[in-house]
């Protein structure tokens, strides 16, 4: 470890050769982003997960060394005052990367619809719309080059930031 220290931040499962992985992982993820670049590939990678799930160190470890000029980060909050004016999808439509550049959202349009679905604030017919609307705006970003990469952060399988079970 190159700080002698940082093990203890590791799940403690965590190989020994975890910080030179990440390392190469990095640079193997930088070097995709200049081909990308140059080929004028736009990329769009959605992170989803639970409140404190790990989505924020997720992205942070996958930006460390993406080259900024070619990337930005989405965060997606709740809507403000102005905001709820406007189409839904608006919110994520504004970080819809250029040709050759990359996004990273924090959350998905998917997660909208399912937390109004599971919790119940939505009636059907208000959540397949919003479905149908997400396909559409995804076709148009595949006919128009994008690459869409869905991203769950490790805790999503059942670990911290999860939710509890509902007893069935």
């Amino acid at each position: 470890m190159p700080d002698g220290g940082s093990r203890c931040l590791l799940h403690p499962r965590a190989p020994e050769d975890h910080e030179a992985r990440l390392v190469a992982r990095q640079h193997r993820l930088a070097e995709r982003q200049i081909a990308w670049h140059r080929q004028d590939r736009a990329a769009l990678i959605l992170v989803e997960g639970w409140d404190a799930a790990g989505k924020g160190g997720l992205i942070r470890r996958m930006t460390a060394e993406l080259d900024p000029r070619f990337s930005k980060v989405g965060p997606i909050n709740a809507p403000c005052a102005g905001e709820r004016d406007a189409h839904w999808l608006q919110r994520f439509w504004r970080f819809i990367p250029e040709r050759g550049d990359w996004a990273i959202f924090d959350r998905t349009s998917y997660g909208r619809v399912l937390v109004e679905r599971i919790e119940g604030f939505a009636r059907p017919e208000p959540w397949q719309r919003a479905c149908r609307q997400i396909e559409a705006t995804e076709h148009m970003r595949a006919e128009a080059g994008h690459a869409d990469h869905h991203a769950l952060p490790p805790h999503n399988r059942r670990g911290a930031g999860s939710p509890p079970r509902r007893p069935p």
